[in-house]
């Protein structure tokens, strides 16, 4: 008995060791089990705190980039940062902390929008881009302006509107922004350039948008004949043989786009043309403005060209090919030369990423030459009809000549429009245009030095030059990060006139030269010559290293805005990570 007591004695004090271990055992558990219940209730409250601030910069990212479409879309500056499109500080007062801002910078696709928000840790940013809208012409997009076709009458002297032939193939065709010609007479300016002085017929096509419903009144002032429809209703009748003579309409539209059809004739003498209105909101005569006036494709004869010359083209680049003609943004560029001749056209050691075309009815085998290391990538054929210019008219209301100007060195303000006798910018000038700017240069406008003409946020620059333009030396004109060149545009009207780009000189904008040269030469082994827009002329030279990247805003060929005010359509709208390199749209050949 006393052994088995010895033998249990031991069992019996080791039990509570045993306990002791276990409960110590299991305190270590429940210790870990809290332990890692507190930690993941912390990861969850860290993770709800980054989903919480994620949600409110993306949230205030969106506002944000809302606020600044809404700038553009009206054309005002909201916030009042100074900028249409950007938004310095996106108010966060009821989000408690997070903060943002947008950032607006142009490129050859249109307005590209950087949202960026950040709400503690977390930081988003939604990228956007904004063209610019097209005229919303009733149930179809439309460009600004009427499409004009002109018509040869052939035979008998025009004595009335059914004396064209309507119906038939038109001779020419031409956009114009508005029907504002005053009387002149044919032989100093015939109404398109490159057509007859008498015996013809124009027809403008398109819509026109009143704002307001109501009695609206039409007037055409005409020498010859012209008579206006409205909805295929007759409105306006201003037929036979006369001097310039005004008769009125009248008609109930509701507001919005309505289809315009105008015609006029030409027999012998002086002739014009206006095209007035007045209604609710417009109680006076004035010419209805090209912010009213647009047209659709179906209008069109056929596509518009980015590059249109009436006599030559030559395009003669260096070893390797860096001469080039390309598009913006999957453009297809279009050049065409109205001449039938062979040789019109002339490429060498050069490349034309788009179609070339000849004058209607030409051999594109013989007209279209492309010799050693030149290419054309799209199609060369004959167009249909020639694409010519309208008459030019100079607007009225400028101011007396202020002479011949001169600047260097500093910085110039033109915020109103302006009449110089000549205009030289040399050494780091800058000429600032602020606002609407119009400007007539009797004379030659010379950019050498550096210098440059730059555009603030919104402006325009419309620029008549009698004499001719000269840019070289690393001089710009609209040429500051990647600017709209539909914002300036600039024509030579004088006979010979000649634009002579030269150096390394950037320009961006629509240049027209209907009687005159385009000459493209950079300097030799420099940075190349670039130009960026829409060009129009007689002839055209590019040699060396000169680039020419055609915009499909081609059609945009005078006046501004958007025919049916200004618009935006947005594109893409995506998250991106904060870390992503930010990435805009180019044109490398």
């Amino acid at each position: 008995m006393h052994a088995r007591r010895l033998r249990t004695c031991p069992r019996d004090r080791r039990r509570p060791g045993a306990v002791a271990i276990v409960m110590v055992l299991v305190m270590v558990l429940l210790a870990v089990v809290v332990a890692g219940t507190t930690i993941s209730a912390g990861r969850r409250g860290d993770s709800l705190r980054r989903e919480v601030e994620a949600t409110r910069a993306l949230y205030l990212a969106e506002s944000g980039l809302a606020l600044a479409l809404r700038e553009l879309a009206l054309g005002e500056d909201a916030d009042g940062d100074g900028a249409i499109g950007s938004v310095a500080s996106i108010d966060a007062r009821l989000l408690q902390g997070p903060t943002g801002a947008v950032a607006r910078s142009e490129t050859l696709d249109g307005i590209v929008l950087s949202s960026v928000a950040t709400a503690g840790t977390s930081r988003r940013r939604i990228r956007a881009l904004a063209v610019p809208g097209r005229a919303d012409a009733g149930d179809g997009t439309g460009w600004p302006g009427l499409v004009a076709r002109y018509y040869i009458v052939r035979g008998a002297v025009p004595t009335r509107l059914d004396h064209v032939p309507w119906n038939a193939t038109p001779d020419a065709w031409s956009i114009v922004p508005e029907i504002r010609w005053p009387a002149v007479s044919d032989t100093s300016a015939p109404f398109w350039i490159g057509g007859p002085a008498s015996n013809y017929g124009a027809r403008f096509t398109g819509r026109v948008r009143v704002d307001r419903s109501g009695t609206w009144e039409f007037r055409t002032t005409s020498d010859d004949g012209s008579g206006l429809w409205i909805n295929d209703t007759h409105v306006v009748s201003n037929d036979d043989r006369h001097a310039m003579r005004s008769r009125t309409g009248a008609l109930h539209l509701d507001d919005g786009w309505h289809e315009l059809d105008l015609r006029f004739f030409e027999a012998t003498g002086s002739h014009g043309l206006l095209l007035e209105w007045r209604g609710p909101g417009h109680g006076s005569w004035t010419v209805i403005p090209s912010s009213h006036l647009a047209h659709e494709d179906r209008h069109q004869p056929e596509p518009p060209p980015h590059l249109a010359l009436s006599e030559r083209f030559t395009m003669a680049g260096v070893n390797p090919v860096q001469c080039w003609i390309r598009g913006a943004s999957g453009t297809t560029p279009r050049l065409l030369v109205n001449a039938t001749d062979a040789g019109v056209v002339s490429i060498a050691r050069a490349t034309v990423q788009g179609d070339v075309l000849a004058g209607p009815g030409a051999d594109p085998r013989t007209a279209i030459a492309v010799g050693a290391q030149g290419s054309i990538s799209g199609d060369r054929g004959s167009a249909r009809i020639p694409f010519v210019h309208a008459r030019i008219a100079l607007p009225a209301g400028l101011p007396a000549s202020g002479g011949a100007v001169t600047h260097g060195n500093g910085t110039f303000v033109y915020a109103s429009d302006f009449r110089l006798a000549s205009w030289t910018l040399r050494n780091n000038a800058v000429v600032m245009i602020e606002g609407d700017v119009t400007g007539h240069i009797t004379g030659d406008l010379v950019l050498q030095n550096r210098a440059q003409i730059a555009l603030a946020p919104g402006a325009s620059l419309r620029l008549f030059i009698d004499g001719d333009l000269t840019m070289a030396g690393q001089s710009a004109i609209n040429a500051s990060g990647s600017a709209d060149p539909s914002r300036v545009r600039m024509l030579l009207a004088a006979p010979e006139a000649v634009a002579a780009l030269q150096g390394n000189a950037q320009m961006r904008a629509h240049l027209a030269i209907p009687y005159g040269d385009i000459e493209m030469r950079p300097a030799p082994q420099s940075n190349s010559f670039e130009f960026t827009g829409v060009l129009l002329g007689r002839r055209m030279t590019m040699e060396q290293r000169a680039t020419v990247t055609a915009l499909p805003t081609a059609i945009l060929l005078d006046g501004a805005g958007a025919g049916g005010g200004a618009g935006c359509s947005l594109l893409t709208w995506g998250e991106r990570p904060p870390d992503e390199v930010e990435e805009f749209p180019g044109n490398a050949p």
